[in-house]
């Protein structure tokens, strides 16, 4: 078994600080997930099949509906389901000269970030991102949380989640932590199919009628290839299909550099920012404030000497951008979801250990 590392193709980018996600604005061509809602429902409009309004308050939630018939007139989105369906949620938009309220949510489309109204105030003047006493950036917004590769934000849609990427060329993708029933990719190069795959979230082994009808479902998270067709033009679609919800926690795309073999022995642990309050004379537990946790890596491989410089340089460039280490290249392995993550590599060494082959030790952190 070998192990490779994708870097996101923004990562030079994310390195220069001038961006958080792993792609540039011109590679996402669509996405099913809204950002910007669209103009609220009007009572007296006729909507078309396919036409989208949105309903809540500024400030607040706001949820965005599409048409299911034409001719729609009169019709309440929120209790007339044979007439509106729900593409999911966002936040209205931050407009100059606008009065907040405290704990009000907005976006900022351009920068794909939601930011909080922290303090009460007068007129707007200045942007949220220029005027910290009060706003405060809270999270990459739906749309793209899944690109955000300095968060563990997940993207949250109804179902299916479908995204259309063009990323130049590629050999690697990665769709981590994702939650549904199944996952499908398509490549295209002009009007060509060049890759097309679909995959079951549940990996359960059903060997008999009594696993069909009794087997507890076994989720699979993760979604990764390193043989994706370079073509310049190509199209991604990346749909994933759950009941009625789905989630994406990250798409990485980009070229992928190989590791080496897989060494036996690799560590997996958790570090936790939970914090445990005692009792001072008793010791027993007065309070665990539940924080985040992250998966740490430890982990050898054996590569050919011509390839060590390339594949430590590659551990190296993770250390300052995050990228996606994939410690076994096959995900229907059972260790491969504990040894692949967006992560940083907090340390690495090279030995040259023998005649034709070195061994690099890496540390991992997740993000």
């Amino acid at each position: 078994m070998s192990a490779y590392i994708l870097p996101p193709i923004n990562a030079a980018s994310i390195n220069a600080k001038t961006t958080r996600f792993g792609i540039a604005d011109a590679m996402l061509v669509s996405s099913s997930v809204p950002e910007t809602p669209p103009a609220t429902y009007a009572a007296g409009t006729t909507y078309a099949l396919g036409a989208e309004c949105s309903t809540g308050t500024a400030g607040g939630v706001i949820t965005c509906w599409k048409s299911l018939q034409a001719g729609n007139i009169g019709h309440t989105p929120d209790v007339s389901p044979t007439w509106w369906a729900t593409t999911g949620t966002t936040y209205a938009v931050w407009t100059a000269g606008g009065t907040w309220a405290t704990g009000a949510l907005v976006i900022r489309p351009g920068l794909h970030a939601v930011y909080e109204r922290f303090a009460p105030g007068g007129v707007d003047a200045a942007l949220p991102e220029d005027d910290p006493t009060k706003w405060g950036r809270v999270s990459s917004t739906n749309r793209w949380a899944m690109f955000d590769m300095l968060s563990a934000a997940t993207t949250v849609g109804v179902s299916p989640i479908t995204v259309v990427l063009a990323p130049g060329r590629i050999t690697g993708l990665g769709i981590l932590n994702a939650e549904g029933n199944t996952v499908a990719v398509t490549e295209t190069s002009g009007a060509t199919t060049v890759f097309s795959e679909t995959t079951s979230l549940d990996s359960a082994v059903i060997t008999s009628w009594e696993d069909y009808f009794f087997a507890e479902a076994n989720p699979r998270a993760n979604f990764v290839r390193n043989t994706i067709p370079p073509y310049t033009d190509a199209q991604l679609t990346i749909t994933v299909t759950g009941a009625s919800t789905a989630k994406v926690g990250k798409v990485i795309v980009g070229k992928t550099a190989h590791l080496g073999e897989v060494l036996a022995d690799p560590q997996v642990r958790q570090k936790t920012y939970h914090v445990v309050t005692r009792d001072e004379r008793s010791g027993d537990l007065l309070d665990i404030a539940v924080r985040k946790s992250i998966p740490l890596v430890s982990q050898s491989f054996l590569v050919e000497k011509v390839d060590c410089t390339k594949a430590k340089a590659a551990l190296e460039s993770a250390k300052v951008t995050p990228c996606l280490v994939v410690g076994i290249d096959n995900d229907k392995d059972e260790y491969a979801e504990l040894l692949t993550m967006l992560g940083l590599c907090t340390d690495v060494d090279l030995v040259p250990k023998h005649q034709t082959h070195a061994v690099i030790n890496a540390q991992l952190e997740g993000v």
